[in-house]
């Protein structure tokens, strides 16, 4: 059987790298999601400054196992020139 980071597909440009998230996307999402303008849209709304590792990893799990079901999901959008 593929692990998860095996059948999840990547896009890559001249610029971007578009891929699945993956748990190791933590601590690069969480100052994104603790963002009160960032998360304005948001159903969940602003995260209290307390809560914002446990819950970006609520979110990612729930990224992750949407692309596990159904193949598809939320993309993590990287320049290439950050990527290693």
């Amino acid at each position: 059987m593929s692990s998860y980071s095996d059948t999840m597909p990547e896009i890559e440009t001249a610029r971007l790298l578009l891929r699945p998230y993956t748990p190791q996307d933590l601590d690069e999402l969480a100052p994104i999601s603790s963002n009160p303008a960032v998360m304005r849209y948001s159903p969940r709304g602003a995260i209290p400054k307390d809560w914002v590792k446990e819950v970006t990893q609520e979110i990612l799990q729930f990224f992750i196992t949407h692309w596990q079901q159904h193949g598809f999901g939320v993309w993590a959008v990287m320049e290439v020139r950050f990527v290693d």
